[in-house]
């Protein structure tokens, strides 16, 4: 595979300043370069990833120049390159500027990546790393709200340009028992089912102990599918998830959960469970799927 290589002129379009400015850049060490033999620098992808990660410069064009040429799979399967989406994406999320994000995502989109799998490789590591830097006070509470809001935006704005499936005879009714985070897992699994043409009913933020087992007991659905959040282990949401399976034992139907960040889940424990890791297996089960079901964040 031949390895991908800027000029100072693609530097310059990218940014949409001076070749002197790039020098200048380079000269203090800021944007990382070598020289051909002639003296012309040149620029790998990572140095330009690593320069917008540290000094959060705003992108004038679009990213498409850091994507183009590169075969499908070549970013998703490089740790370096996931790292550099993320980091880009997560300082976007956390100053508010969903353009970044949604930029990034649509980039993929059009290497030919699913949503399934950009949520995966890429929407999955941000939440955890904002999730992460909440726990440990590396962000402010506003900075917290900022990113999830701005998540959410981008996630919209992203599948909204995404060519969507033939409507299928599905319907899913989604809701979350618990606020944080887990509000943009929700989201992001509404609108890849939502792509995949299924109709969705979302019924907002339930905080009530037995709610979600009361809606399930009238809506009866035959498969429900449960979107664990990032912190699940709180006695409160256990007893609301317990309530929720017992409910939907009585009648006979089938729970199945997903947990995109731990393979154990503290005092969650279903009979005979189906698990999912990522939003690719949601998919890859949902598309099985000919009646109507549930989706709930806890």
């Amino acid at each position: 595979m031949n390895e991908i290589i800027y000029t100072t002129d693609d530097i310059s379009r990218m940014f949409h300043v001076g070749k002197s400015t790039i020098k200048r850049w380079t000269d203090e060490g800021k944007l990382k370069c070598f020289k051909t033999p002639g003296g012309h620098r040149k620029f790998r992808p990572a140095n330009v990833h690593q320069f917008i990660l540290q000094f959060h410069y705003e992108i004038a064009t679009s990213l498409k120049p850091l994507l183009q040429n590169i075969p499908n799979n070549f970013l998703l399967q490089h740790d370096s390159n996931v790292l550099s989406l993320v980091e880009a994406c997560y300082a976007g999320a956390i100053k508010g500027k969903h353009e970044i994000i949604e930029q990034i995502f649509s980039d993929l989109s059009s290497q030919g990546f699913s949503i399934a799998n950009i949520f995966d490789d890429v929407l999955t590591p941000i939440l955890r790393k904002i999730h992460t830097a909440q726990k440990e006070v590396k962000i402010t509470s506003v900075e917290f709200q900022i990113a999830k809001n701005t998540l959410i935006h981008s996630l919209i704005h992203f599948v909204d340009n995404v060519p969507k499936s033939e409507k299928k005879n599905i319907e899913l009714y989604c809701l979350s028992v618990n606020e944080g985070m887990n509000e943009v897992e929700l989201k992001a699994v509404e609108l890849l089912l939502e792509n995949l043409g299924m109709t969705i009913y979302n019924l907002g933020t339930v905080l009530t102990k037995y709610a979600a087992h009361d809606i399930v007991d009238q809506c009866k659905p035959e498969d429900v599918f449960v979107v664990l959040s990032l912190d699940h282990s709180s006695d409160e949401i256990i007893q609301q998830f317990n309530a929720l399976v017992s409910g939907v034992n009585l009648y006979g139907g089938n729970v199945y959960t997903s947990n995109f960040f731990e393979k154990e889940q503290t005092g969650i424990v279903i009979t005979q469970p189906s698990h999912f890791y990522s939003f690719s297996e949601i998919v890859e089960r949902l598309l099985k799927v000919e009646q109507s079901a549930i989706a709930i964040s806890i």
